[in-house]
């Protein structure tokens, strides 16, 4: 989804744009991609706050049509969650995935002892956590290209994530 930004009033429609999930692609173009699929709900949150501060929104009326439909979550392993809550639960998620996209944010993983997968979760700003040893034995995975990637969600689900002292 693209945002065309047009006017004398660029950079405060920058700023706004990027408070909701846009990013700069060039001086006139922003462009909002997320995890959740869930674009035109954060279009619109953007318009409005452009709106609120007395800017002119155009919207496609495709997009518009698309801000109009109650969306819902298919598929989604929450299910006792209501909709403003998955949408926490994703803008959480989103934060992640926006952090490593940038560089914030590392996750490093190694093989230790038994065959456990140890990770460890770094920032740029110096703060680190690491997952203890899950309890019990390692799920072993079984043939196949997708079933390690089930083992190590089945291992991450058991972590204890503590925090790492700087001066460890």
């Amino acid at each position: 989804m693209t945002a065309t930004i047009t006017g004398p009033d660029r950079y405060l429609a920058r700023a706004a744009l990027a408070e909701h999930g846009f990013r700069w692609t060039s001086d006139a173009t922003m462009a909002l991609a997320r995890i959740d699929h869930d674009e035109p709900h954060y279009a619109d949150q953007a318009a409005r706050a452009l709106r609120d501060g007395g800017t002119t929104v155009e919207i496609d009326p495709a997009l518009q049509e698309e801000i109009a439909t109650k969306w819902t979550y298919g598929n989604y392993p929450m299910t006792w969650l209501t909709q403003d809550e998955v949408r926490e639960v994703s803008a959480e998620a989103q934060r992640i995935h926006d952090d490593i996209a940038v560089g914030r944010l590392t996750i490093h993983l190694f093989l230790g002892q038994f065959r456990f997968v140890h990770r460890v979760v770094s920032q740029r700003d110096g703060h680190a956590a690491a997952c203890t040893r899950p309890e019990g034995p390692p799920t072993q995975p079984a043939p196949g290209p997708k079933s390690h990637r089930g083992c190590l969600l089945k291992q991450a689900r058991r972590c204890r994530w503590v925090p790492i002292s700087s001066s460890t």
